[in-house]
Formats: structure tokens, sequence, C-alpha cells
């Protein structure tokens, strides 16, 4: 998992639901404002990538999961005209609707923990193509 500069290439590593509970807790400050959260799983040699966009002042994040396609969180629409979360300073766009409450991008997180291979199913999801 990778969220700050401080952790540099080495990341955070969490190998169960404590830790990635601790990790996403520290990473959901005021610090990390509308910053994203890397996690990266790995079933049989291949990897697997969630992206958790936080922005805390409003109790929202926005998802994005690589697999076999690519697809974001399917959440209500924000007032946001771009939705956009920077990772290590540079901004990825998210659709605006792709906003679903921090609790349920942390239950996805955890999903994610145990089958990275799986869309995590506590999360609506849309297609990129859709976005």
């Amino acid at each position: 998992m990778w969220y700050s500069k401080d952790h540099g290439k080495d990341g955070v590593t969490a190998t169960n639901e404590d830790e990635l509970r601790e990790a996403l807790a520290t990473f959901y400050t005021d610090e990390y404002y509308m910053d994203i959260v890397n996690i990266v799983g790995t079933v049989d040699g291949q990897d697997f990538l969630l992206d958790i966009g936080a922005a805390n002042r409003e109790g929202i994040a926005a998802l994005r999961y690589a697999g076999h396609d690519v697809h974001y969180s399917k959440g209500e629409p924000t007032d946001y005209d771009v939705l956009e979360f920077a990772y290590y300073g540079t901004p990825h766009e998210f659709p605006t609707d792709a906003a679903v409450p921090w609790a349920k991008a942390v239950d996805a997180a955890l999903a994610f923990l145990h089958r990275p291979d799986r869309l995590p199913d506590c999360v609506d999801w849309q297609l990129k193509s859709e976005s």
C-alpha cells in the first residue's frame, strides 16, 4: 500500500485486517486530503489494484479497481465538476458519481485484502468505459 512520500517505494505492508484498518486510518487525515492510497494484491502471479481517493472533509471516497477490467465505484453524484484525487502529486480523475461513504471504502479494502481478484461486492461498480 502506498500513499505518502514518507513511505517511498517501500510502502506499507498490511497482512491482516487490523493492520489494514490502522494504515487506512493514518491515511485518512487532513494531511492526505484528496489523495489516493494505492493497494496491490497478487493472486497466482497476477497483480490487482485498488485505489482509494479520500475526501475526508466530506466523509467520502472514490474507488478504482484494476483487474481484468477497470472499474470505478458507483455512488451518489457530487457537486464537483471534476472529481480528482492526487497520487504523489499527480492528479487522477474519477467519475463525478463515484463518491461513496468512507466506511464503504474501508469495507471494500478489507474485502480486497481477502480476495484481490474479485470486485468487492459491498460497493456498486461501473466500467471505465461507462464513466
